[in-house]
């Protein structure tokens, strides 16, 4: 479920377009209003604006007397007030047709357009059945239907697909609609296969809104490169299209394309009124300039990000501005963040204290570090480890306070990583085989830490037991030849 969630927001905020469905009409077409017919709809409007019930009585009278016998025109007037937004107008003289013609599924299909842009699905329902009811083979009844249905009951919506199909099996609308319903119910991989199946008889030129999702779809599985690869084959068709320039841009951060990526940027920021842009645009900002090492930037875009994001998501904008500083460097930065960051998901997190003290570890590996720096950074680590340690009974605690401070000098073993290693390895008493690398890294330690106090004994010793858990070992097998030969 909470996979579920997690896509359709990512779905939502990627695609700023809707999927209409394309079908092949059949017969009971609604013909062109003519301009005498526009002019009557006109009228009738007008008294409708005048709350003047008798008027308004009157000038549908006189209409209907007009086109008694002319079904078609009391249609096309329905659907002159249905494109103009007069929703319930256009219900009146859909039924108004209906009435001189109980065979019209033009007229149901109508009454249910103008019921479901009203928002009354319930009522589009029933008059996009009763089309079905009328003409099953009529295939406006059934995409109408699935329209309606698509995000209330999707499951029913494809049972409809499914009919549609076996009566209509090379229709590629069909494997179009089927595609989008899956999308929208967050089942992408059906979604890829499907829209493949469409754009196996349709160009991806040719129908830029449905390229545009599967664009999306391809991205959501992490296939940015076929993402991309669809997004450019359709951005002449739409060079202004938000989604498809979104998408250019988050493909190419995602694939490692720094340069393309900042064109996209710069093509997709700046366009677009401020209302169009969402977190997601500017937490992708803030990795681009976390590449080109403009980390203020960066930083400005995350906060930007953060300001848009919702309530579940500004947490995680916090734990990538604090990646952001480190791999610019700036660790001190960087553990602030995540301590930002800890401070709204758990405060009391043992594991979160860990984790920022992998933050000070990591950068000791940085050698241009003064020598006051590595102090403050090992200090800072080895704290948060040695509290991980009181409060929780694992390993880790330990272990990381004996590796944090065997960077002080990593050829002269110190007391204090002495004993943490020595606690580490009591902890660890009890845990199966996959803990042996750690056991070795601690008994490792301990033979050399011997070996450079002259304790000739106790290295050998620890060696041997280093030895049984990994044969290959370099530095036990050196010292235990050392310590051989010394014998001799």
């Amino acid at each position: 479920m909470k996979k579920n969630r997690m896509l359709s927001f990512a779905a939502g905020v990627l695609l700023a377009c809707s999927i209409n469905f394309v079908y092949a009409q059949t017969g009971n077409e609604v013909p062109p209003i003519t301009t005498e017919a526009q002019q009557d709809a006109q009228a009738y409007l007008a008294a409708v604006k005048s709350n003047d019930e008798k008027a308004i009585a009157a000038q549908k009278k006189a209409i209907v007397k007009k086109y008694k016998k002319e079904e078609a025109m009391l249609l096309s007037i329905g659907q002159y007030f249905l494109q103009n937004k007069n929703y319930n107008e256009a219900i009146t003289f859909a039924k108004e047709a209906f009435d001189r013609n109980r065979k019209s599924v033009a007229a149901t299909l109508l009454e249910g357009d103008a019921y479901y842009e009203m928002k009354k699905y319930g009522e589009a329902a029933g008059s996009y059945e009763q089309a079905r009811m009328i003409d099953e083979n009529d295939k406006r009844a059934y995409f109408n239907l699935v329209k309606v249905y698509k995000f209330i009951d999707p499951e029913l919506s494809l049972e409809i697909m499914n009919t549609i199909k076996e009566k209509y099996p090379d229709d590629p609308a069909i494997a179009k609609t089927m595609a989008s319903i899956y999308y929208h119910q967050n089942d992408t991989a059906k979604a890829n296969s499907t829209y493949k199946e469409y754009f196996s008889k349709v160009k991806l030129e040719d129908d830029v809104e449905a390229a545009t999702e599967y664009a999306v779809v391809q991205f959501l599985n992490k296939d940015y490169s076929g993402s991309l690869r669809i997004v450019n084959a359709i951005s002449a068709k739409a060079p202004k299209e938000i989604s498809l320039n979104r998408m250019k841009f988050y493909d190419n951060i995602e694939l490692g394309k720094v340069q393309e990526a900042e064109a996209a940027s710069k093509a997709f920021f700046g366009q677009y009124a401020d209302t169009l842009y969402n977190f997601s645009d500017y937490k992708y900002e803030g990795r681009l300039q976390t590449e080109l090492k403009n980390i203020d930037k960066a930083a400005a875009a995350y906060a930007k990000a953060s300001e848009m994001a919702p309530e579940d998501k500004k947490a995680g904008l916090l734990k990538d501005l604090s990646d952001a500083y480190m791999k610019v460097g700036k660790y001190d930065e960087a553990a602030g963040a995540y301590q930002k960051y800890i401070d709204k998901v758990n405060p009391e997190s043992i594991v979160e204290r860990y984790n920022k003290g992998k933050i000070y570890y990591t950068a000791l590996s940085d050698t241009t570090l003064t020598a006051d720096q590595k102090k403050h950074f090992i200090e800072a680590g080895d704290a948060l480890f040695k509290e991980v340690a009181a409060k929780d009974g694992s390993y880790l605690g330990p272990f990381w306070s004996a590796r944090i401070n065997s960077m002080l000098d990593p050829e002269s073993p110190n007391d204090i990583s002495m004993q943490q290693y020595t606690e580490s390895l009591k902890r660890l008493e009890g845990k199966d085989e996959s803990y042996n690398s750690k056991r070795v890294e601690c008994l490792r330690y301990m033979t050399f830490y011997y070996f450079k106090k002259d304790d000739y004994t106790n290295s050998l010793a620890y060696a041997e037991k280093v030895l049984a858990l990994s044969p290959n070992d370099g530095l036990a097998s050196q010292i235990k030849n050392v310590l051989s030969k010394l014998k001799k």
